[in-house]
């Protein structure tokens, strides 16, 4: 989509997608105020003017572009960079492919710089930097504020939606109707869980820099909602935190179950195998068929053995039952 621009003043707010018009309007104008909004990677006159007019350090100008993998903040003399990650938004949400959209703010006196591909959350600010006697009147730090406010709200949902699919596995779990597919899927969720975790706690680490006094570009009155940012983040990590050993118990409790059925399939065979032994013995026995067997010509000789099996494996299950083994 290219930029798209946001610029107060003498108390009117203007859209334009013309940078070098709004850097215009900046030297002409002491009290004129801007965000401008990247929606894709800058053509090479647009970085040119962010360099040269605005002042960005051509270093920025390359992160901008580029791929973090985590936050990160740096303060320069004249800007403040922040490197930040959100939830991508896929419909349906995929808890376990679960990826995030890389923001890139750079913030200026007069003017904050952000980057970004297709998030969605950008749409929201702009609607309310439009309202008037809103957000970019109250200065670029509250637009950067209302960007991480509505990214980290974002976050919530995608979380909290890990708690109903590990309540079905815990369920299916219990009911012993766990799959091997089931168990592929506790493995999937905690490797996002981790990700995310991983991401969360990073960009806790930055926001509560952000939140500190003293810190460059930040007015102290902005510094309060930097912290109520900062502890919606930290809901974020400990729920990560308690999904992770949510799923560690779950599978620790389909191992059990399976170890426990495990169990009584071999002590059912272990009975079987420990009441023929003897009866094996006796027709074994009975069938070396030496020429001056014992009883080998009796008449009763086969009905006494059959007899005497049954009677041995009858104690046998009677013994078992007594020492509640069976």
């Amino acid at each position: 989509m290219g930029v798209r621009a946001l610029v107060r003043r003498r108390g009117a707010v203007h859209e334009t997608d013309d940078l070098a018009k709004v850097a215009a309007t900046l030297e002409e104008d002491e009290t004129a105020v801007a965000w401008i909004d990247f929606d894709g990677d800058p053509t090479p006159d647009e970085r040119r003017i962010l360099e040269h007019e605005l002042g960005i350090h051509a270093l920025v100008l390359e992160d901008l572009v580029a791929s973090y993998a985590l936050p990160k903040l740096e303060e320069y003399e004249t800007f403040l960079y922040v490197l930040v990650h959100g939830v991508a938004r896929t419909s349906p949400l995929s808890l376990t492919d679960i990826g995030f959209d890389e923001v890139d703010i750079v913030l200026g006196e007069r003017w904050v710089v952000t980057h970004h591909h297709a998030f969605a959350v950008m749409e929201q600010v702009r609607a309310e930097c439009k309202k008037p006697r809103r957000i970019l009147e109250r200065g670029p730090a509250f637009v950067a504020h209302e960007i991480l406010d509505r990214l980290v709200d974002d976050y919530l949902p995608a979380v909290e939606s890990f708690d109903d699919e590990l309540e079905a596995l815990e369920t299916a779990v219990i009911g012993q109707q766990a799959t091997h597919e089931s168990v592929a899927r506790i493995f999937a969720l905690k490797r996002s869980l981790f990700a995310v975790r991983r991401v969360a706690a990073y960009q806790r680490e930055v926001l509560g820099k952000l939140g500190r006094p003293g810190t460059s570009f930040l007015p102290d009155a902005v510094l309060p909602f930097m912290r109520d940012v900062y502890d919606h983040l930290g809901q974020v990590t400990f729920l990560t935190e308690t999904y992770r050993e949510t799923a560690s118990n779950v599978f620790e409790m389909h191992l059990s179950m399976q170890s426990n059925r495990l169990n009584e399939v071999m002590k059912t065979l272990t009975m079987f195998s420990t009441t023929l032994l003897p009866l094996s013995l006796v027709a074994g026995i009975y069938g070396m068929n030496f020429k001056n067997m014992p009883e080998l010509e009796w008449l009763y000789g086969y009905p006494m053995a059959i007899g005497l099996m049954v009677v041995i494996g009858a104690g046998m299950l009677v013994f078992f039952r007594r020492k509640r083994w069976l």
